[in-house]
């Protein structure tokens, strides 16, 4: 099943959980010297486990443009699957880190879009109209 963020009775669908874990894995692992949400708490440790509230979508906004300007300058050879596990390798049917030109372009959703790209939109979005966003799975939506 996969999972999406969900805002103001919004789904937009990212694809499978390994999908955004990898994402999260390598924020963490390329930038977060002191481990898991150190640097990054509203994304890695409020979005990944729960939701953004209201009045926090400002905090992981600055977190997720600070990850994208320092994605840009790595290579896309550093995306891992899995932090627990950072040898597992990318599956050879999720392929766009292959043509990626930094790291910031290796995260496509099911929709083909830009998961960090999407991840702004939301945000800011989000922050405007003092919205919540929250990870929910597709059976999920409507809970």
């Amino acid at each position: 099943m996969n999972v999406g963020l969900f805002y103001s009775e919004i789904w937009w669908e990212i694809g499978s959980p390994d999908l955004l874990h990898s994402l999260f894995s390598t924020i963490s692992y390329n930038l977060e010297q002191n481990g898991w949400g150190s640097k990054y708490p509203y994304l890695l440790k409020k979005l990944y486990n729960s939701k953004i509230e209201r009045g926090e979508t400002e905090m992981a906004l600055n977190e997720i443009m600070d990850i994208k300007e320092k994605f840009l300058s790595l290579s896309a050879q550093n995306m891992i699957w899995d932090i627990e596990e950072t040898t597992k390798k990318v599956p050879l049917n999720y392929n766009y880190h292959l043509k990626a030109q930094n790291l910031a372009e290796c995260f496509i959703s099911v929709g083909e879009k830009n998961i960090i790209e999407k991840l702004i939109e939301t945000l800011e979005w989000c922050t405007k109209k003092n919205f919540t966003l929250e990870i929910r799975r597709e059976d999920d939506i409507y809970r």
